[in-house]
């Protein structure tokens, strides 16, 4: 039945709910995580959602009880919101990791006085 596959559900799986300062306000502790994170693992999270809770969980869910995690599998659901990282770009300081530089291809000036792509 329905509630039983809710109840075994719930015996295997825990939910932890946590949330930061608020809707796309970053620490710099967090910005910073989301950027080690990504050089150390490839793996992209946005500062706005997939970063943050991952963030919080690792500081202060397994932290706090690193004896609950021991030995457990841990499924961490990264949901994309790569689109989060478009408004957060700037804050990433990704100068210090990377000589990638951002494109201004909107309205940027040559240099030349002309208008065009600042590359």
């Amino acid at each position: 039945s329905e509630n039983a596959a809710c109840n075994k559900v719930k015996s295997i799986m825990t939910v932890h709910q946590g949330k930061g300062r608020g809707y796309a306000v970053s620490t710099n502790e967090e910005l910073e995580f989301v950027t080690q994170f990504a050089m150390e693992t490839g793996i992209v999270l946005d500062p706005v959602y997939s970063g943050k809770a991952l963030f919080h969980f690792l500081k202060h869910v397994v932290e706090e009880h690193p004896n609950d995690f021991q030995g457990k599998n841990i499924l961490f659901w990264h949901t994309g919101g790569s689109l989060g990282l478009y408004d957060k770009g700037n804050d990433l300081d990704l100068d210090a990791v990377s000589p990638v530089k951002r494109l201004e291809v909107y309205g940027a000036s040559t240099g030349d006085g002309g208008e065009g792509i600042a590359i």
